[in-house]
């Protein structure tokens, strides 16, 4: 009884400190070094500018994260609906919602395309993932030469 109380302690410890800190799955969230035709990682309010434009993105939340956790067997590998801004100069921040599993999962602004390839952590169905450590992996391409 005095074993299992102690394994039910450790595993309570590890489960909290789990949700109450970001587990690092992957590369850190780091800005392009001024290459088109890339991913880049953005945190939460983190925000980027384009190589060749005035162009700036940023990543504004998680608006629903229906995801199939990894340890659950779904029928459905679900969806997560991203917000990112986008904004021009000294223009105002427009928002876009993008998708994991639906449309759209892209939107063509200007000589660029911005696409949601991926959102971190996994979803795990004991452990709610704290705003703060979710990641966008977005791929920035360019559609068109500048002046055309």
């Amino acid at each position: 009884m005095r074993g299992i109380r102690r394994v039910q302690s450790f595993l309570f410890c590890v489960a909290a400190a789990t949700s109450a800190a970001c587990v690092s799955t992957g590369p850190s969230a780091e800005p392009w070094g001024g290459r088109a035709d890339t991913t880049l990682a953005l945190r939460i309010g983190q925000e980027v500018g384009a190589p060749d434009s005035v162009m700036r993105i940023s990543f504004l939340g998680v608006r629903a994260d229906s995801r199939c956790p990894v340890d659950v067997v779904c029928v459905w590998q679900g969806d997560a609906e991203v917000e990112i801004g986008v904004r021009f100069g000294m223009g105002p921040t427009v928002p876009y919602v993008l998708h994991t599993g639906v449309a759209p999962r892209s939107v063509d602004l200007g000589l660029y395309r911005i696409t949601l390839v991926g959102l971190r952590p996994t979803p795990v169905s004991t452990t709610p993932i704290p705003p703060d450590c979710y990641v966008a992996e977005l791929r920035l391409e360019r559609i068109a030469a500048p002046g055309s």
